[in-house]
């Protein structure tokens, strides 16, 4: 009787504890599979934390504390026990947020890299068990860095070779943006250094301060001007060297190569000795009747480069007479002006115009400037000679001016023109009649229209319009002239005309030279259970006559996996994000597609059958191709062009399991190849495989997979056109 009394005092003695640690329930403790290594972090991770806890309203407890341990290899490495645990308010049903949890593991260290165990459990004052203890699994992993492709530099090509004339002007640097697109804003820093005697690009780079720092914020060009602004003396060269980095927004750099871009080079090409130009009175220059009296300095440019020994300048200017061309003025009629200066570029005249020009004499004038060496023979280009301007002199009723000029580059078969003319008369109005222009100087003078604002138009006096209009494109433009008519509307008769010129400056376009466009373009994935996915597409415009290369190149890869979030990861293998055989192509006139890789590879090549050399036709502008870069062609490395085109050498045939349906074999994974033959392509289109793990594996979980797409266009001069596109698929769990 005595030992039934034990064992029944004992049940219930276990009961009542078993009760006990009970009176809580967690019903719910969720924490994210993967957290970094700071814990304060976690707030800014939506999900991060979250603990939902029951206890029944009839039971009192005193003193609940919330005890949060996180433990590795068995052994707790962090907790809030020391403190007691989180003092805990009487609740019947509460959710304890993150930052809540957090909070109570304020002490903690960072963790490392590795997998982890968070326990929850609640306890009373007397530090007894009043809950179940849940536990739950993750992993702290440092993100990796994203691989960034540095940017490429477009333009100013390598080695390209200005004017004068063309660096005097604004000059647009342009490159290509990292690869992928980043999330965050990216700043380009453009830095430009040149170059001095004895130094090569590398150490300019590293010796001098750059001319140039501009920093450009999420866009791909930039606008320098003053780079060059006369002629490049000792120790300095006429030679420059540029780069691009890529930075984020605390300034560090983004990207391989530290971000940065390989270098380009560029030069400036001076005149030769002889190629003087005026400058002053600029050609048709129009003085009037009060400014004329007064000296007037004529200027011009020096020879380039200086020669080592003195140079005379000789000024001469002539006047017309009536029926005169400023031509048969300088053969037939003795100058009016004749003066020598010793190495200087200007000169000033007094008594040009001392009254009224009295017929058989006008009011036109005509100036040149010959340099001559100290035995007074001709030095340079031309008998040393500049090409003249002229300049007259004008009633005052009417002054106008064109203050500037610009015609754009052809878009959607128009070219937009820009024309600025000031009125400089300080009361009188200027009525412009119409606006002409000529084409590289020769041709027929055609008459702008229609004008914004139309014409005629009155500009007030000593005030400025502009105005515009359109052309349809001239492919053959170089240089174009304007001639401005205007007259003095309380005088037609009073006439004033202006004329001014402007070089086209547009950087040629190999896309546009070329023609190919990107049509149809797709990723897709094939049946449920294969190892791949499809890139395909069509090339409209191929010309194997202008085309001389085609490469696709894959330069971006990633996988993610979406679905549940226990689901196991899949093993990686090195085939995986690469180009696989067989594909299908057609390109018609090209040879049969060339994969650098035996089995797999990042880019597939296409070498046109047509031979010949760079002529007028392979000029596509200022691509960046310059013949020194392997892009997985097998004759790389050759002289001059040859990595852009065949260069005569047979290339190899393609794999022979083209077309034919097996399992391909391609390392040491197996890649599934559908098994029905492809069908014959159609012209100029692609079937590209991309080696993916295989549908099978995605049992309790999907992926989204996201690749980016690099096509390159080389014509016969190594210019190339260069599109970078991204595509994404998403395969469901099966």
């Amino acid at each position: 009787m005595k030992k039934l009394l034990v064992l029944m005092l004992s049940a219930f003695f276990s009961i009542g504890l078993y009760g006990q640690g009970q009176q809580i329930k967690i019903l719910n403790f969720t924490v994210k599979n993967q957290l970094p290594g700071v814990i304060d972090n976690w707030n800014s991770i939506p999900g991060s934390l979250l603990l939902v806890a029951q206890k029944p309203p009839t039971i009192q407890i005193k003193g609940i504390r919330l005890v949060l341990q996180i433990r590795a290899n068995g052994a707790v490495i962090c907790s809030n026990t020391a403190t007691g645990g989180m003092q805990v308010d009487d609740f019947a049903t509460r959710t304890f947020s993150a930052s809540e949890l957090i909070g109570a593991l304020a002490g903690c260290h960072d963790l490392k890299d590795g997998t982890y165990t968070i326990c929850a459990q609640f306890f009373n004052e007397e530090r007894r068990e009043i809950s179940n203890e849940a536990c739950k699994e993750f992993r702290v992993e440092t993100p990796k860095e994203t691989d960034f492709a540095p940017p490429t530099l477009i333009f100013p090509d390598n080695e390209k070779g200005f004017g004068e004339d063309e660096m005097s002007k604004p000059l647009s640097f342009r490159w290509t943006p990292l690869v992928p697109k980043p999330r965050d804003p990216v700043t380009y820093r453009l830095k430009v250094w040149q170059l001095m005697q004895g130094q090569n690009g590398t150490q300019a780079m590293r010796s001098n301060q750059p001319i140039v720092t501009k920093d450009v914020d999420n866009i791909t060009q930039a606008v320098v001007t003053g780079i060059y602004t006369g002629p490049c003396r000792p120790p300095y060269l006429c030679d420059f060297i540029w780069q691009v980095q890529a930075l984020n927004r605390e300034g560090k750099p983004m990207g391989r190569n530290d971000g940065n871009s390989e270098p380009f080079s560029f030069s400036v090409r001076q005149n030769e000795n002889g190629g003087l130009k005026n400058v002053y009175p600029e050609d048709n220059k129009k003085f009037s009747k009060t400014d004329a009296p007064k000296p007037i300095t004529f200027r011009w440019t020096p020879l380039v480069p200086k020669p080592a020994e003195p140079v005379t300048y000789r000024l001469k200017v002539w006047q017309l007479m009536q029926g005169q061309s400023g031509t048969q003025a300088m053969r037939s009629n003795q100058p009016i002006v004749t003066k020598d200066v010793d190495n200087i570029t200007q000169a000033v005249v007094s008594n040009i115009y001392t009254g009224p020009c009295r017929p058989p004499y006008l009011c036109d004038f005509i100036w040149s400037v010959q340099a001559l060496n100290r035995e007074g023979k001709p030095m340079g280009r031309n008998n040393g000679t500049s090409e003249p301007f002229v300049f007259k002199i004008a009633d005052d009723n009417i002054n106008t001016k064109i203050d500037s000029v610009d015609i754009t580059c052809c878009i959607n078969g128009k070219q937009n023109i820009y024309v600025k003319i000031s009125n400089l008369h300080l009361s009188n109005p200027a009525q412009v009649t119409a606006i002409k222009y000529r084409v590289n100087g020769t041709g027929p003078i055609t008459t702008l229209s229609p004008t914004t604002p139309a014409l005629p138009f009155t500009i007030p006096a000593n005030s400025s319009q502009v105005f515009t209009g359109s052309i349809n494109c001239v492919d053959s433009m170089k240089t174009i002239k304007f001639i401005v008519d205007a007259i003095w509307p309380s005088d037609p008769d009073n006439i004033n005309n202006e004329t001014a010129w402007d070089t086209l400056k547009c950087a040629c376009d190999p896309c546009k030279t070329m023609g190919v466009t990107l049509k149809g373009d797709t990723l897709t994935s094939t049946a449920s259970t294969s190892g791949q996915i499809l890139l395909s597409g069509v090339l409209n415009g191929l010309n194997p006559a202008t085309v001389k290369k085609i490469t696709i190149e894959l330069v971006y890869f990633n996988i993610v996996q979406t679905g549940d979030s226990n689901c196991v990861k899949c093993a990686e293998n090195k085939e995986w994000g690469n180009f696989i055989k067989p594909s299908s192509s057609a390109f018609t006139g090209f040879g049969t597609g060339l994969l650098n890789g035996i089995n797999f590879g990042r880019e597939w090549t296409w070498l046109s059958t047509v031979q010949k050399d760079c002529d007028n036709h392979g000029n596509g502008g200022d691509g960046h191709g310059n013949g020194g870069v392997d892009n997985g062609n097998p004759n790389a490395g050759l002289a001059n062009c040859t990595t852009c085109g065949n260069t005569g050498v047979t290339a190899p045939p393609g794999d022979p399991r083209n077309n034919t349906g097996k399992v391909a074999n391609t390392g040491p994974g197996i890649i599934i190849i559908d098994p029905n033959p492809n069908p014959t392509p159609k012209a100029n289109s692609f079937s590209l495989p991309i080696a993916v793990p295989p549908g099978s594996s995605l049992k309790c979980c999907g992926d989204k997979i996201r690749v980016c797409i690099r096509f390159t266009i080389w014509d016969f001069c190594c210019h190339a056109c260069d599109v970078i596109k991204c595509y994404e698929i998403e395969r469901k769990a099966q």
